[in-house]
């Protein structure tokens, strides 16, 4: 996997990283690496590293027990005093130009900066375990922060590893998790009066998060249909209905096209559950035969497009230049410029800010790697 999650960082080789909050810097740093950037999350030190390493993972109310830990080899976690504390052991991942593991934790520097891992089975269980341990309700008291996404803005990873993660196990999935802020498109007719198709409308759908921590699709707002009824004097969209799911705790847009997520996607379902494995399963009945999605009930739920209507991928946004804008899940900072239309930035005032639990920061590095980070959504670009 080239994407969502990918290395650890040290202090003075293997050893854990606690640092106290006054010392700790208040910004995150970008390294380099083969394509991409590696993000060194706010509690570790810009020169730190690569090594071994455990990670405090901060997650008020979050609940204790054996239930709440696991250890998958590279990855091990358990809760200690309001924090999930995650340890990352780089030496048992592989780098993408070598067969075996590497020997010296910390010791090949210059080797993981230039090919990465490529250990997709590794950061795949890192995902799957968290989301074990959200299903088992460990993050009940921090549901307003989804928890994968908690974890890996925590740890030094690949960008696009995070990227990746952040939506599915591996880039090769075909499936994307719609997590809490992200936007559905909605590709759907435009009709007029008398119900005639006249052209196509484009509708975002947000996903929100309840007070008990299920997730639900919010249709558009009511000023945003008016001025889509402004701009098409009197047409209206024909408005998709996702009815609710009252034990959807998860959300998935599922791939029925067979060119992937890289590609024009020819038809997308939505699946809605309780239960994550219940989930799985679906996923890989309805993409293998797509008829059975209109009668699935009980633990899953399936949402298949009528009418002409077509479910895009799902978006993140980020603001550029103070316009908020639309983009695919593995866009970078200089594809999100292009995108926005913007005039080429003087690049010595260009400036990055993303999301640390609930606060905005800085990312601090000179713009040549900036421009290389992969986005997972409420970046704040400018200059």
């Amino acid at each position: 996997m080239a994407g969502w999650p990918t290395r650890y960082f040290g202090l003075l080789g293997l050893g854990a990283v606690l640092l106290a909050a006054g010392c700790a810097p208040v910004h995150y740093s970008l390294r380099p690496a083969i394509n991409d950037v590696v993000v060194v999350p706010p509690h570790l030190p810009a020169g730190a590293q690569i090594a071994d390493g455990v990670f405090r993972v901060p997650f008020p109310g979050i609940s204790h027990g054996p239930a709440c830990s696991f250890d998958s080899g590279a990855f091990a976690a358990h809760v200690e005093r309001g924090a999930l504390v995650v340890t990352a052991r780089y030496s048992k991942l592989q780098l993408s130009s070598h067969a075996a593991p590497i020997d010296t934790p910390g010791g090949n520097i210059q080797s993981l900066e230039q090919h990465g891992f490529a250990d997709d089975q590794a950061l795949a269980d890192l995902r799957k375990q968290i989301l074990r341990l959200d299903a088992a309700g460990c993050f009940r008291g921090s549901r307003t922060i989804d928890p994968v996404w908690q974890v890996l803005q925590s740890l030094p990873l690949d960008s696009r590893d995070a990227s990746t993660l952040a939506s599915s196990d591996t880039a090769a999935s075909n499936y994307f998790e719609l997590l809490p802020g992200e936007e559905l498109e909605i590709i759907t007719p435009l009709l007029d009066r008398s119900g005639k198709v006249v052209g196509p409308a484009t509708l975002w759908y947000t996903v929100g998060v309840a007070p008990d921590g299920r997730l639900r699709i919010v249709p558009p707002s009511g000023a945003s249909l008016r001025a889509l009824d402004r701009k098409h004097e009197g047409l209206h969209p024909q408005m998709l209905t996702l009815p609710r799911v009252p034990v959807a705790r998860y959300w998935r847009v599922a791939f029925l096209g067979a060119s992937g997520r890289s590609g024009v996607i020819r038809t997308n379902v939505v699946l809605a559950a309780g239960d994550l494995g219940a989930l799985a399963a679906a996923t890989v009945l309805v993409v293998a035969h797509p008829e059975e999605c209109e009668g699935m009930a009980g633990a899953v739920r399936c949402f298949a497009p009528k009418f002409g209507t077509v479910i895009r991928l799902p978006w993140i946004k980020v603001t550029v230049h103070g316009t908020v804008l639309h983009v695919p899940h593995d866009a970078t900072v200089a594809q999100a410029l292009k995108a926005a239309g913007a005039p080429a930035p003087a690049l010595s005032k260009l400036r990055v800010k993303r999301q640390y639990g609930h606060k905005s920061i800085t990312v601090k590095a000179p713009p040549s790697l900036l421009l290389q980070l992969h986005l997972l959504g409420g970046e704040s670009i400018d200059w």
